[in-house]
């Protein structure tokens, strides 16, 4: 709440040059609401990812002694995959302007598919990305250590 009050008077007084150019802010009000909005709305996903997060957890049986380092790692691979996703559909986008219409596809598809699933049991055995994965690095099925691969 501090940083709001930093943002309404930065945006208020024109600090540091901030908000004189703005074409979608129209004073320090607009800006602190906007900001906030957007903080209670990231607020609001991690909350979904904790609940994600604790469920593969309980799924396949993280001992909580290596639930930090399969955090940390994982946080860290969502991280730079979510850069690399975004810079390529950014440049998609760029180059092709009827590519955003097959993203909004995409989410309107997964979102009916996630509407219409029942509770259905996931097999990660069955998964074809997994099975691909395998062939690749050597996984292991259980807990060696706080290895990720196998030797």
């Amino acid at each position: 709440m501090v940083f709001n009050v930093f943002i309404y008077y930065a945006y208020e007084n024109h600090w540091l040059g901030i908000g004189v150019h703005a074409t979608s802010v129209e004073s320090g009000v607009d800006a602190a609401l906007k900001y906030f909005t957007g903080y209670i709305i990231e607020k609001s996903l991690s909350l979904d990812n904790i609940f994600v997060i604790a469920l593969i957890f309980a799924y396949f049986k993280v001992p909580n002694i290596y639930q930090h380092r399969v955090l940390f790692w994982g946080i860290l691979g969502a991280l730079i995959l979510r850069g690399i996703m975004i810079i390529a559909g950014a440049a998609l986008i760029q180059q092709f302007s009827w590519m955003i219409f097959v993203f909004g596809g995409l989410l309107i598809i997964t979102a009916i598919k996630m509407l219409l699933s029942d509770d259905e049991q996931i097999d990660p055995e069955r998964n074809i990305l997994i099975r691909i994965a395998r062939k690749f690095y050597p996984v292991s099925t259980n807990f060696v250590g706080h290895k990720f691969l196998r030797e």
